[in-house]
């Protein structure tokens, strides 16, 4: 009986923690793509989430977040796409730059 019960507990503390991190990617991806809307006010706030997203995106296991996070608008979508290219060309640029130094 002993066992049952803990392996009851187990089973509703892992359905728990599930729901709970399903909520919690819902509600991250909610508050990118409010915050990666091209009808934002600031500019700064929309750069600061560019990139916050770019590091989220890169280091993520949770691929469906990033593309809930981008949704369906074509602005918003391209805006996204074009900014991660261009880190994406300047990381490139300057990994390129600290490799060949390092030869000279």
């Amino acid at each position: 009986m002993f066992i049952v019960e803990q392996r009851c507990i187990k089973y509703v503390t892992f359905t728990f923690y599930v729901l709970q991190q399903t909520e919690a990617l819902r509600l991250l991806s909610g508050l990118f793509s409010r915050l990666l809307s091209v009808n934002s006010d600031s500019s700064l706030i929309r750069q600061i989430s560019l990139e916050t997203f770019a590091s989220f995106a890169e280091f993520t296991a949770h691929e469906s977040v990033v593309a809930d996070s981008i949704g369906s608008d074509d602005l918003t979508r391209q805006t996204v796409v074009d900014f991660l290219s261009r880190v994406s060309r300047e990381r490139n640029i300057f990994t390129y730059t600290m490799n060949s130094s390092t030869i000279l």
